[in-house]
């Protein structure tokens, strides 16, 4: 078990820091991945870590021949040893020796901080999941093992004829720091029929492992028709899920907006509540990022540390990239803005070794997928709200 000490030197400045600093502002970006380079027609579905060495790995599909979701997709990553202000070649973590049209996709990483090992649980043609390591930061990864026997609920129905597909993330996953689960990996998933039906069909879920990835095992889902969660740990020893909204459009009065689908798990994952919206993040049903950024300075029950959120927050359509922060366990987000105005997707959010934030997110409408860097002092100069005391 960690001790707060070296959770402290691990995962940096608290949340008293953040609303203190008097850093001067700072932003940034830089493409990583350009469609129809190295190989591949489109690069898409960021996620990105924060190796214990430092480096940043920033991971996407490479769709080989076009834009679909389910057809020829390798895994593939890039790697920053500067907080993200180079990028080098473009590695294939697995996909390209598969001998055939197969998708490895929604890839979800996660760093064991115990003993620097790196996960990365991807998606095998939409409903079986596998998992890969690396002992060396990124740079070999071990031969992909299917567990979808250990984290398929059985009272899903089951493969080989694959009624309901089951995909990783996208995103990253989440090592528990607290409690008496800390150290559990924590990856989310979602389900969907197929084909879907009905959005209610949509469900969210995730799988665990307390042996630092020797053996994982299921959760129940969350009851609701979310997909493509991400999962952060609170200050009370919850876990919260935060979900695409997938509410069908018939069910919806014109001009109503969607908004995130919020569950908790009182468990460490094992089992959820029913999503519910959350009426102050807007969502134009896409994937979304969620980070925990810092936790309290002290134990003091009116200092919940910061979590920071990024999506595309236009209400009609995949543009207006917004970066938020809140400081009570995301019961509000006062602190905001927007990073791109234009077209953008999904995201990934980290927290570098020097302590700035990276974004990687989609963006001109898949053309790319761009990394952002910020501190904090940027991310509150304009924002329309201050953070709360």
């Amino acid at each position: 078990m960690m001790t707060r000490k070296l959770l402290l030197l691990v995962f940096g400045l608290t949340g008293a820091a953040f609303a203190a600093t008097t850093e001067t502002p700072s932003f940034d970006e830089r493409v990583v991945f350009t469609s129809g380079t190295d190989g591949y027609h489109t690069f898409r579905i960021p996620a990105i870590v924060r190796a214990n060495n430092g480096d940043l790995l920033a991971f996407a599909e490479g769709r080989v021949e076009n834009r679909r979701d389910h057809d020829n997709v390798d895994t593939v990553l890039k790697r920053s040893k500067d907080n993200g202000g180079t990028w080098g070649s473009l590695q294939t973590v697995w996909g390209k020796d598969d001998g055939g049209l197969i998708t490895w996709g929604n890839p979800c990483p996660v760093v064991d901080r115990s003993n620097g090992r790196i996960w990365l649980a991807m998606s095998w043609e939409n409903y079986k999941v596998y998992v890969t390591h690396s002992d060396d930061q990124g740079t070999t990864w071990s031969e992909p093992k299917d567990v979808t026997s250990e984290v398929w609920n059985p009272s899903w129905p089951r493969p080989p004829a694959p009624i309901l597909a089951i995909w990783t993330g996208p995103g990253v996953g989440i090592q528990i720091e607290h409690g008496s689960h800390a150290g559990r990996l924590v990856i989310p998933v979602h389900l969907r029929r197929h084909p879907l039906l009905k959005a209610e069909q949509n469900e969210a879920a995730c799988f665990f492992s307390d042996d630092h990835g020797k053996s994982w095992q299921y959760s129940k889902n969350s009851t609701g028709f979310g997909n493509e969660p991400q999962v952060v740990e609170l200050t009370d020893g919850r876990l919260m899920l935060n979900q695409r909204h997938y509410l069908a459009v018939e069910k919806r009065k014109p001009g109503e907006p969607r908004y995130r689908l919020i569950s908790y798990s009182s468990d460490a994952g094992a089992t959820w509540s029913p999503s519910k919206p959350d009426d102050e993040l807007i969502d134009p049903s896409v994937q979304a990022s969620l980070l925990r950024y810092a936790w309290a300075e002290k134990d003091d029950p009116k200092d919940k540390g910061v979590l920071l959120f990024a999506n595309p927050a236009d209400p009609g359509k995949r543009a207006l990239m917004t970066v938020r922060a809140s400081f009570d366990d995301g019961a509000n987000w006062p602190v905001k803005r927007v990073v791109r105005e234009g077209p953008s997707a999904y995201s990934s959010l980290v927290r570098q070794a020097d302590g700035a934030i990276g974004l990687l997110y989609e963006a001109e409408r898949y053309g790319s997928i761009t990394y952002a860097r910020f501190n904090l002092a940027w991310l509150q100069e304009k924002s329309p709200a201050t953070p709360k005391p």
